[in-house]
C-alpha cells in the first residue's frame, strides 16, 4: 500500500501535490501544507510507490532516494525511511527518521517519526545479543568410555485372555485433551483468519485515504492486525496438531508382543520384536 496517498497529474504541464493535513493547536479546524514536487522527481517517486505496495522494499527505498535526490522535500524522508524500516535496514530508518525530525514536522508526524526510531533502535538491540550468543561456542565434554556389553535378555509379555469383566478402551474421538487441543487450535486459526481479514480491511482504508494522518494509521494498524494474525495462525496450528497427536497415540498396543533390549558395544543398543500381529 501506499505509504501516503499522492494524485496523479491530470494535465501534461501540472506539478504532484503531497498533501499534509495537521490539526492546528487550541483550535478544531485543520490547516493544508502543500508541497510541489518536480515531474522527474515524481516519476522514481511513483515508480517507488509501486514497489513499496508490491513489498519490494528495498527497490522502492532505492527509487525514492532517487526522487529525494532531485527534490529534497521533507516528506521524501519519512516515506524513504519507512522502507528502510519494512526492507530490513533498521540503522538506515533510524538516520532517515532522524534526519524528518530535525526539519521540524508537524508534532502528530514528529510523534509517530520517534515511535519508528525507537522501534527500530530495540529491533537493532535484540539482533546484537542474539549476534553475540552465536558466536559463543559452546562446551566440549569428553564422551564416557563404551560400557561392556552384556548377554541379551529378552522380556516376555503373555498373551491376556479377552474378559468379559474388563471395560473396552475409549474410543478416540472421546478424549477430552484431545478434543481440547483441537478446539483450542481451531479457535486460533479462526482468530487468525479475522485479524488477516481486518489487516485486509485496514489496507483498502489506507489506499482510499486522501489524508497523510489517516495513511499512516490505517497502514500501522494493518501491521499489528498482521502480526496478531500471524501468532494466532501459529498458535492454533500447534494447538491442533497436538490434539492430533493426541488422538494417535491412544491408539494401544497390541497384546502377547514380546521385545528384547540389550546394549551392543560403542555404546549403542539393539532391540528385538516379536508376537502375534
Amino acid at each position: 500500500m501506499h505509504p501516503f496517498p499522492i494524485r496523479r497529474n491530470t494535465f501534461p504541464t501540472a506539478l504532484c501535490c503531497i498533501v499534509l493535513v495537521t490539526a492546528l493547536a487550541g483550535g478544531d479546524r485543520a490547516r493544508a501544507e502543500t508541497a510541489r514536487i518536480r515531474p522527474d522527481a515524481q516519476a522514481h517517486l511513483d515508480r517507488g510507490l509501486a514497489l513499496y505496495q508490491a513489498k519490494d522494499y528495498t527497490g522502492a527505498a532505492r527509487a525514492i532516494e532517487a526522487a529525494y535526490a532531485l527534490d529534497p522535500h521533507r516528506d521524501l524522508l519519512y516515506v524513504w525511511a519507512q522502507a528502510k524500516r519494512l526492507g530490513g535496514d533498521c540503522a538506515g530508518a533510524v538516520a532517515l527518521y532522524r534526519q524528518f525530525l530535525s526539519e521540524e514536522p508537524p508534532p502528530k508526524e514528529a510523534e509517530m517519526a520517534r515511535k519508528n526510531v525507537t522501534r527500530c533502535e530495540r529491533e537493532m538491540a535484540s539482533g546484537a545479543a542474539e549476534g553475540r550468543a552465536v558466536d559463543e561456542p559452546p562446551a566440549l565434554t569428553p564422551a564416557p568410555p563404551p560400557a561392556p556389553s552384556p548377554p541379551p535378555t529378552l522380556h516376555t509379555s503373555p498373551a491376556k485372555e479377552p474378559s468379559a469383566k474388563e471395560p473396552s478402551a475409549k474410543p478416540w474421538f472421546r478424549d477430552l485433551t484431545g478434543g481440547l487441543l483441537v478446539g483450542a487450535g481451531a479457535i486460533g486459526l479462526a482468530t487468525g483468519g479475522l485479524f488477516l481479514w481486518w489487516a485486509h480491511d485496514q489496507q483498502e482504508s489506507a489506499r482510499r485515504a486522501r489524508v497523510y494522518e489517516e495513511v499512516v494509521d490505517h497502514t500501522q494498524k494493518a501491521e499489528t492486525r498482521q502480526w496478531i494474525a500471524v501468532g494466532a495462525l501459529a498458535a492454533g496450528t500447534g494447538l491442533m496438531a497436538a490434539g492430533i497427536l493426541r488422538y494417535v497415540l491412544r491408539a494401544e498396543p497390541q497384546p502377547g508382543t514380546d521385545v528384547a533390549l540389550w546394549p551392543v558395544a560403542g555404546g549403542g543398543a539393539a532391540a528385538g520384536l516379536g508376537g502375534q500381529f
